[in-house]
């Protein structure tokens, strides 16, 4: 029985009371028992979790305080947040110092491929 299914023939009376006349009273009594645990322990997570949010928030805002303390704004972070492009480590050249350069990263071009087929290696290629 799926989730939405449990809900709706909870949520009907005549459910409940033909639940009751089926099993009796003391085993609708320890369903009643796990629906109060279960509701007991949900209201101590949500505690727990409005105590934790409000300790991030005292924290986010003891650090914009000391940011700004210091002079710093919020934006300033964002800044610094500066991607550097990588350095390409090897450039290589065709044989005849052509500008078919390829920087040794992803698939390999034709004119280097036919290259290295006829024998040749990558060292000769290689930009100083």
């Amino acid at each position: 029985m799926e989730l939405k299914e449990v809900h709706k023939f909870l949520a009907n009376k005549k459910n409940i009371t033909r639940l009751f006349k089926k099993y009796g009273s003391s085993y609708c009594e320890k369903l009643i028992d796990r629906f109060n645990d279960v509701k007991k322990k949900i209201k101590e997570i949500e505690k727990l979790r409005l105590i934790e949010e409000e300790e991030i928030q005292d924290k986010l805002k003891k650090v914009s305080d000391y940011m700004l303390s210091i002079g710093l704004k919020p934006n300033d972070l964002k800044a610094l947040k500066i991607r550097k492009e990588p350095t390409i480590k090897y450039q290589y050249i065709d044989e005849n110092n052509n500008q078919l350069t390829w920087s040794g990263r992803g698939k390999i071009p034709r004119w280097l491929s036919k290259q290295l087929e006829q024998g040749k290696s990558l060292d000769d290629f290689l930009v100083n």
